[in-house]
């Protein structure tokens, strides 16, 4: 029940620490040679407060304390690779003068820091500072210091105490805190392992000389970041040159999330240039665990072992992997290794209890949960198998004892409730273990034996209608009602448990084996399971069942439609329509399949008929304007469109589609005020932003243009689309330098955009950026010798940038003309190509634009922007077969890049293939688990395939990850209603 805050003094204080520290009952404040800035004595307190010494060794490390000119932190390294408690001075003397960095170590190593310093003077200093706040304080530390230096390296770094410091300050806390003497030795005896981070600061080598250590010498290794061990020397190279291994440091902690490829990926890159971290080889093994390569995770762990084996933790990991294969012996070497290196850490000894428990060795067990008590009598889960263990050698009462202290200390912990009802129950006492079962439940009201043993226990304790009811939401205590099993298996599956459902939904088709409804049921559980395989065998034998049920037919036809098979979908969605020709949903799923044949015409024939018989549902004249879209009738799209608004005016999304269908006839005024209103009714979608900057630039109000992009920007800095319009923009304001600082951030998300490199190269060349561009006339004089092919490509590169400005002004006939006269004067331009296909697909010259974007792969073969734009308009003029070969050249150039996969997924949707889209979409997300635009497109491709679960699912990662995104939120609902619906 106690609240704890911790405060850094070293800042100021805010207001709510401010008032935290005056509600306090007890203040413990840290004691410095100097006022902290966020200083107690101001603020009027009512609790006891105790005073700790800051302790420090700083006389064997002089010139510690300013970090590295160039340290920098990072999100997975805060304090960056050489902060305060890493740094040398005197090194960084040398590094702001360029001194040569192995001429800077050979010097250093040389010289005498006594004869710099006058270390006996800084010794005596130090410990006199310690002795005056070890009396503010009433702590006695300085003598630990100055008694045992010489002999142990008491210090890792100043200000980070080892073993025998770390425990003589902690028992004199506890002693001021009033612990009890017991609690006190048990902290002593567990601290064999020093609790402050475990990198070294080495030591100079004439320091050591000088104060005699015995425990370290010109040869002696010390552990730096997590890279390994290195002498002083090579430490003091490796400061110099600002040598460290973000790879390996990011790795290890992206290890520690869900992002296992991107963690391995990063992880290989930082072990190929530290193959000795130890501590890198563990956490290699971990992600190889999570990826089920167990051979390979088992040599990483032995590799990680051979490098340092003082990690308990790395041998408590090849236990457990040992044991996974039945290596039984293995395992316990392993683990009792683990205790003998910090035998006071009670997870281990409850872990190897439970384990001896279950071989049998029930003696044994309890021996070692004992051990693990005496380190921590307030474990929880040591107490749960100190019960466990006494309950099966017979010892009940001692048994109750430790499972309801377990539950004192942790009243969630389940483990001890089943140990403590199980107990209850043998011992006869039923109304106890009924108790104990129902707290069980509710923690966990999906677990069927909970739910199965609360049952019996009522039924003992004679209350046979409370039983009754619980034993009606259990699944195997009525197996004969159909429709029970069936709700009962949806809640299964709605809580994820879908192989649970299945079991339980088979029971149901025993029950009621000529029930069509149940094997339509079964067959929505397969598919919730991803199996189609038995989907559509569950499905055909409903069908059997009752071939004139048009919902069975209609639920053949999707799972059909997701296994490609367009004909015999269609077919059966016509024979469910005449028999129930009055479902405008069927007729919508007609018009589906027939597009995915290339029956266009006949897509729309079935989307009116569906329209005719739900005129007020906007989706259905959603999908029209689309398919108009499609058809090249860009005023049927623009119409539909018109009236998905005039039907939900509210909804932003159709608006922004409107938009869309009006910039591509042309009519970019009207486009505009469309954008204006999504945005308007959305003010936090960042694609309704940029649509309007599109809109607005092509009108001509470039700062409206440029608002609206930086807008995008704010709302999604990371999107690369976004940054790439908001850079053009800019470029055509004249504004430099935030175009260099976009453009930047832009290539560092990501550094193969061609077109973005080429534009920040010529933005830090201002001479030539401001030099105009005049073309020859004829009364121009004739240079004496030809232009050198640098000069060449430097004009036509300038022509280019011209023909972007004009583009993004809405004159691409005039761009167009710019950027033909850049390939005529350097034809092996890819780039100018590439940006020729843009301009002519504006002016809807999209077969132009396919030969443009070849020509540009032709000339650059190594960059994926190239064949992705290829790609794309390829699609676009309907060749999806090559549109797919181009992207996936781009993938095989840049498999890390997450919208080439999403680029494929695009294609592979418009090519009636949604499973493999699936596939694509799934590699996207993988890369970018935050893009949301990839979490969209991937629910999207769920609910093509009748994923309802997995369609939520997606968007609400989408979500946790963009948590202000209304937009989001309200697909996230749609798509929530649209499960529940369907």
């Amino acid at each position: 029940g106690d609240v704890f805050h911790y405060i850094r003094s070293y800042e100021a204080f805010s207001a709510e620490e401010a008032q935290a520290v005056a509600a306090a009952d007890v203040i413990v404040e840290q004691v410095f040679d100097a006022a902290p800035k966020g200083d107690v004595a101001g603020i009027e307190t009512k609790g006891r407060r105790i005073l700790v010494p800051v302790i420090n060794a700083g006389f064997l490390w002089p010139y510690a304390g300013q970090p590295h000119p160039r340290n920098e932190g990072t999100w997975y390294n805060a304090p960056g690779p050489y902060g305060g408690e890493a740094s040398d001075a005197h090194l960084n003397r040398m590094i702001n003068r360029k001194v040569d960095p192995v001429t800077a170590v050979e010097k250093y190593m040389a010289a005498d820091i006594n004869k710099l310093v006058a270390l006996d003077r800084l010794f005596e200093l130090s410990i006199e500072k310690q002795r005056a706040r070890d009396a503010a304080t009433g702590f006695a530390v300085a003598d630990v210091i100055a008694g045992h230096f010489r002999d142990e390296p008491i210090f890792l770094t100043p200000y980070h105490p080892n073993v025998r410091v770390a425990r003589v300050w902690a028992t004199q806390f506890f002693e001021q805190m009033g612990a009890s003497a017991d609690d006190t030795a048990r902290m002593v005896r567990s601290i064999v392992i020093t609790p402050f981070p475990k990198e070294q600061l080495p030591l100079h080598t004439s320091i050591i000389r000088h104060f005699g250590l015995r425990w370290a010498n010109d040869e002696t290794r010390y552990r730096i970041l997590k890279e390994g061990r290195f002498t002083f020397r090579e430490a003091a190279l490796r400061y110099m040159t600002y040598t460290w291994n973000p790879a390996l440091e990011e790795g290890i902690e992206l290890a520690r999330g869900t992002e296992t490829q991107r963690a391995y990926d990063r992880l290989m890159e930082g072990l190929a240039i530290s193959p000795n971290s130890a501590i890198g080889h563990a956490s290699r093994s971990h992600l190889l665990r999570v990826m089920k390569r167990h051979e390979e995770a088992l040599e990483a762990l032995r590799l990680s072992l051979s490098l340092d084996a003082s990690d308990p933790l790395v041998h408590a990991n090849l236990a457990g992997m040992l044991l996974a294969r039945n290596d039984r012996a293995g395992a316990e070497r392993a683990m009792r290794e683990a205790i003998a290196i910090n035998p006071a850490e009670p997870h281990f000894r409850s872990m190897f209890a439970n384990w001896l428990r279950s071989w049998g060795r029930i003696d044994e067990a309890r021996e070692q949960a004992q051990a693990g008590l005496d380190a921590r009598p307030y474990a929880g889960n040591t107490n749960t198998e100190m019960g466990h263990a006494c309950a099966a050698s017979g010892k009940t009462d001692v048994a109750e004892v430790h499972f309801r202290r377990a539950l004192r200390y942790d009243r969630k912990a389940v483990g001890a409730l089943m140990g403590l009802a199980s107990l209850m129950g043998r011992l006869g006492r039923w109304d106890e273990a009924a108790a104990a079962w129902r707290q069980a439940v509710g923690l966990e009201p999906e677990n069927v034996h909970y739910a199965s043993q609360l049952a019996a226990a009522l039924r003992e304790s004679g209350d046979a209608v409370a039983a009754l009811g619980v034993l009606e939401d259990l699944v195997g205590r009525n197996p004969r009602d159909a429709e029970r099993l069936i709700s009962y298996a949806k809640a299964l599956a709605d809580g994820g448990r879908v192989e649970d459902a299945l079991i339980v939904m088979r029971q149901a088709t025993r029950a009621a084996p000529d029930s069509a409804h149940v094997l339509r049921e079964l067959a929505h559980l397969y598919q919730q399971a991803g199996d189609l395989d038995g989907a559509e065998t569950a499905m055909r034998a409903a069908a059997g069942l009752s071939p004139e049920a048009p919902a069975v037919l209609m639920s053949l036809s999707q799972i059909l439609a997701r296994r490609e098979a367009w004909a015999e979908a269609a077919d059966l969605t016509s024979r469910a329509l005449a028999i129930d020709a009055g479902n405008p949903d069927s007729h919508a799923h007609l018009s589906y399949l027939r597009q995915q044949a290339g029956d266009l015409e006949g897509a729309r024939t079935a989307l009116e008929a569906a329209i005719a018989m739900a005129p007020g549902k906007a989706h259905f004249r959603m999908l029209m304007s689309h398919l108009h879209a499609k058809m090249g009738d860009r005023d049927g799209a623009i119409l539909r469109a018109r009236e998905i608004v005039a039907l939900e005016p509210a909804n932003p999304h159709y608006r922004n589609h409107l938009g869309h269908q009006l910039m591509q006839a042309g009519d970019t005024g009207a486009a505009e005020e469309a954008f204006r209103a999504a945005l308007e009714a959305d003010p936090k979608a960042a694609g309704f932003a940029n649509s309007l900057s599109h809109a607005l630039s092509r009108n001509g109000d470039l700062p409206g243009a440029v608002a609206a992009a930086r807008r995008a920007v704010m709302l999604e800095p990371n999107t690369v689309h976004y940054l790439g319009h908001l850079a053009s923009l800019l470029i055509q304001s004249h504004d430099r330098a935030d175009a260099i600082r976009v453009i930047e951030h832009l290539l560092s998300l990501d550094p193969h955009h061609a077109h973005f490199r080429t534009q920040l190269e010529i933005l830090r060349r201002p001479a030539e950026l401001s030099a105009p561009a005049t073309r020859a006339s004829s009364a121009a004089p004739v240079p004496a010798s030809a232009p050198r092919a640098s000069d060449v490509r430097a004009a036509a590169r300038r022509l280019a940038e011209r023909s972007a400005v004009l583009s993004k002004g809405g004159d691409h006939r005039a761009a167009l003309a710019l950027i033909d006269e850049a390939i005529a004067s350097d034809p092996a331009l890819a780039d100018a190509h590439y940006a020729r296909s843009h301009i002519l697909g504006r002016l809807e010259r999209d077969t132009d634009a396919v030969a443009a974007a070849r020509r540009a792969t032709e000339l650059d073969t190594t960059n994926p922007h190239l064949a992705n734009n290829l790609g794309h308009f390829l699609t676009k003029t309907g060749n999806l077969p090559a549109a797919e070969l181009a992207i996936r050249q781009a993938i095989a150039l840049a498999p890390q890049g997450g919208g080439f996969h999403n680029s494929l997924a695009f294609v592979l949707i418009e090519a009636g293939r949604i499973t493999d889209a699936l596939g694509a979409i799934q590699n996207a997300v993988a890369l970018e688990p935050d893009n949301m635009h990839f979490r969209i497109r991937e629910a999207d491709i769920h609910t093509r395939l009748g994923q309802a679960a997995e369609a939520v699912a997606a968007l609400q990662i989408a979500v946790l990850a963009h948590p202000s995104n209304d937009h989001l939120r309200r697909l996230l609902e749609r798509a929530r209603t649209a499960g529940a619906a369907a």
